[in-house]
Order: C-alpha cells, then structure tokens, then sequence
C-alpha cells in the first residue's frame, strides 16, 4: 500500500505519491521518486542536459501484475535539486490522466494486481473527459476545511456546548431547587358573612365592583325586628302618658313629654331622644339608672290604679322601671337591625359573591368574598420526606404557568396548623402530606386568588460557597 508525501508550503494542486513508476527519458529510464497527476521527481540520469522551461518527450512506465503499461508524455523542467529533477505534464491526455488517477486510488486502496480496471481505461475510447482537475488525495491536518465541514464543526460545537450546559443545569438544580409542589394564591381574600341567622333581603353590589371600607354590602330581612321596634315605641308612648298622669294628680292627662321646660331636656328626656332616633351606643344615664332602679313587682299598666291603691310614689317608680326596661330593649332591637346591614370591613375588590336575595344565612356563612390589595400567601402541599428538608426562612421561586411570570418568596410556616388551627401533626402524618405557606419577599407582588402556582424552594443556599 502507498502513503501520500506532502511538503512543507506546498502550492501544488495534487499531492504526490510515492507508487512505482519508471520514467525514460530520451531512452534512458529514471526511477520515480514520486510523482502525481500534474507532474513527477525522477532521478536525474547522467549527462542529462535540459534547462528550466525546456519540454522534454519521455514515457511513463506503470509496472503492473506480470507487464507494464506506458504512456507518452510531455515533461517541462520546473526545477532541479542536486540529483533530483521536477517536471511537469505538458498538454496531459484525458485518457492518461484517467489512468493516472486510476493507478493511484488502486494504489491507496492496496489493490495494484487487479489490472482489469487499468486495461479498461486503456481500451476506452478517448473522448473529453469531465474530470479537469487533479486528483487531490489531501492529508486531514493539511487540507483546509471546506464549508460543510467548517458548518459541521460548528454544529458538533453547539451541540456539546448545550450538553454541557444541560448537565450544568442538572446540577444546579439538583444543588438548589430540589423540591417541588403546587401550591395556590391565598390569604388576599377576605370573606364576610352575616354574622347571624337571617334571610338575605337585598345585595348592594356585584362580583368586581370595587368597595371602601364602610361600604354596605347586603343587608338581612329584618321586618319581624322592625314590627318589634315599633310595638316597643308604642308600649313607651303610653308609659309617658302614664306617667304624666301620675304627676298631674290623674286630672290634667298631659304626657310629661308635652310638658315645656323653660330650662332645656334633662339628661334624661336628652337619653330618650337619642335612643328613639337609633343613635347608638346607649345613653350612659339609662344604664345608670337600669343598675340602680328598686327591685319592684312590674305591673301592667292597665292594672296600675287599682294595684297600688292611690300611692302615687310606688305608681310612679313602678312606670319608671317598665319604661327603663323598654327602652333597653329598644335599644337592643336597634342594635340587631343595625347588625343586618353588614358594610366591608376593609377596602378591595368584589371577587365573589356567593348568595343570592331570598336565600336564609347561617351566622358564619361567608355571602361575599373581597379580594383584598396586599400581597398573595401561597399555600402548597408537599410529601412529608420532602418537608424534611425544609425550614422557615428558606428561598423559593413561585412560577405562575397562565401568565408566565415568577417570583422569590420565602416559607413563612410549615404544616397545616397555620392554615387549619385545629389540625394535629398526627393527622399530617397519617394523610402522608403537610402544607406549607410562603410569603413573595417583593411587597408588590399582586395575584388573583386561587391562582395555581408551581413552587421550587431552593434547599441549597449559594451564599455558602467559598467563591
């Protein structure tokens, strides 16, 4: 098998091969040295005479298996080294330099005694051939590379360098970010509830109405309350008309109230005027005089006359005491109409609301929810080995898949106890899962609530490194 020779800073279009071949020249044979399809180095004979650029009629002999095949050729002296001459091919035939080419790849391949391919060649017609150009054989580290190969090289390039950096990746989440779960977006909801038993009479605003603080929000069937109110107003009408009686000497009929004073209300008369136009809270003066009123038998009014036999003073303190109960129930009545007009106890957004007019209430049942403008409080649900590796105070990144965006957040707690006060870590083991709650360390962060959330928390804190 032949080798390819190559010189430093070589111009030539072909490498040269150092196959056998025996070049005579003007009858006397010189042994190649080596040659390729554009010229050959042969040794010198003796007496050769030729100056550089003269054209010199020699042949070429390719030894083959059992006999030798030769071709006229042309050679132009190009250079001469000592002994060693270099010509070049003048006006090559196509069907020699097919053969050329031929003896050369059978030489590469090791195949110089499969003679039929070169006596196929020898007996084609010659015709113009498409092959112009040498046979370059070019040695890997000495070609230049070609476009593809510079393309493909630059591709081998990339893929390695996103290899690389996927197991950089890998890594690095494997040294950072080495629990997941999904969590939702609570904590900015506050829901408001009725506060006692009731039938929702009237809804005052809808889902994404936007409320201040004190704004009312529904209010409750409050009709038995208000028939109630006015039977009280009643009973306390007469008791004054009583009373007047009894301080008159049961002649005049006049109720104290109809009574000028040149001196302006007492405390008192200003404490029943408050409490008949539902200002609240109690008068303190009616609550003084509750506590320290006597213990007497209340009579009904209609029976007081005859019950207390003319004493005016036991009439009068009697009528006193029945008008301080009823005006504390008054009171109380006006307490529990005013309570079923519920307000928002804080400003923020409708988010839901989620009763209807006519529907009965329970106390605790929630019939709005207001999202409130703070940030969220991420809830998640992980296993219990992962939860071993957790802690307060440790770094997460909550992603929000339907917008794209993320955000750093902080365990605030871990285990459901933060979020259900009545739920025991016997009970967290026995479901196999715990909650944990995170809060964004950006104040700004705002989400809609119940929004799903994908949580990493990092268990590796970088800071850490020497680096």
């Amino acid at each position: 098998m032949s080798s390819i020779r190559s010189e430093p800073n070589s111009r030539r279009r072909a490498h040269r091969v150092d196959l056998p071949m025996v070049v005579e020249i003007d009858g006397r044979p010189c042994r190649a040295r080596d040659w390729s399809v554009t010229g050959v180095a042969v040794e010198a004979p003796p007496g050769l005479e030729a100056n550089r650029g003269e054209v010199l009629v020699a042949r070429l002999m390719i030894p083959m298996h059992g006999a030798s095949l030769a071709l006229p050729v042309k050679l132009r002296l190009v250079a001469r080294d000592g002994e060693l001459a270099r010509f070049a091919f003048v006006d090559l035939r196509e069907r020699d330099r097919r053969i050329l080419r031929q003896y050369i790849e059978l030489g590469i391949e090791g195949r110089l005694d499969n003679v039929e391919d070169m006596i196929a060649l020898l007996a084609q017609p010659e015709l113009p051939s498409p092959i112009s150009d040498a046979l370059v054989l070019a040695d890997p580290e000495d070609e230049p590379p070609s476009c593809m190969a510079r393309a493909r090289g630059a591709l081998s390039l990339v893929a390695g360098l996103l290899f690389v950096l996927a197991v950089a990746g890998t890594v690095f989440y494997n040294t950072t970010y080495r629990v997941e779960a999904l969590g939702v977006a609570m904590g900015t909801v506050r829901p408001v509830s009725a506060g006692v038993t009731g039938v929702l009479a009237e809804m005052r605003v809808r889902e994404g109405d936007r409320v201040e603080a004190g704004a009312p929000l529904f209010t409750l069937d409050s009709r038995e309350l208000r028939i109630e109110l006015a039977r009280i107003d009643r009973e306390l009408a007469l008791i004054d008309r009583q009373l007047g009686q009894v301080a008159g000497g049961g002649a005049t009929g006049v109720s104290m109230q109809a009574m000028p004073d040149a001196a302006g209300p007492t405390p008192e008369e200003e404490g029943q005027r408050r409490v008949k136009a539902g200002i609240l809270p109690v008068p303190f003066d009616l609550l003084r005089r509750l506590e320290t009123a006597p213990a007497i038998d209340i009579l009904a009014p209609a029976r007081l006359p005859e019950a207390t036999g003319g004493d005016r003073q036991g009439t009068r303190l009697a009528l006193e005491r029945e008008r301080v109960r009823l005006e504390a129930a008054r009171q109380r009545t006006a307490l529990r109409i005013a309570a079923r007009r519920v307000t928002a106890p804080v400003a923020g957004r409708v988010f839901r609301v989620v009763h209807r007019s006519g529907e009965p209430l329970a106390p605790a049942q929630p019939v709005v929810l207001l999202a409130t403008d703070r940030p969220p409080l991420v809830v998640a649900r992980l296993r219990q080995e992962d939860a071993l590796a957790l802690a307060p105070g440790m770094e997460a990144v909550v992603a929000v898949p339907h917008s794209g965006e993320n955000f750093r957040a902080r365990i605030r707690s871990i285990g459901s106890t933060a979020v259900k006060a009545d739920f025991t870590p016997t009970m967290e083991v026995s479901l196999g899962e715990t909650l944990i709650t995170l809060e964004p360390l950006d104040p700004t962060v705002r989400l809609e609530p119940f929004t799903r959330v994908s949580v990493w928390i990092r268990t590796f804190d970088l800071d850490l490194l020497p680096w």
